[in-house]
């Protein structure tokens, strides 16, 4: 599964059409990890494809687009308490 985010932004600020609120993210990375998902890298995809290490069960590729500082700045501090890592 892929799992693309835009903006993350802090609970008291107005949420935008592609935005998800940092405590929200939170809840998604603590259900994800409650639920057996595994992050996985695109280079872990990529070496599955080509015949390397099979990816593990429900593996879970995260990306966060568009390049906005939010993204850095709020997805991990969310996902501090979590195996679920951006």
């Amino acid at each position: 599964m892929a799992l693309s985010y835009h903006e993350v932004l802090p609970d008291h600020e107005p949420l935008t059409p592609t935005a998800v609120r940092a405590s929200d993210l939170a809840r998604q990375f603590a259900w994800l990890q409650a639920n057996g998902y595994h992050p996985v890298s695109v280079e872990q995809i990529l070496a599955a494809r080509a015949g390397g290490p099979s990816l593990p069960p429900k593996a879970l590729l995260l990306t966060f687009d568009d390049g906005f500082k939010d993204a850095y700045t709020h997805a991990f501090r969310c996902s501090s308490s979590s195996t679920i890592r951006p």
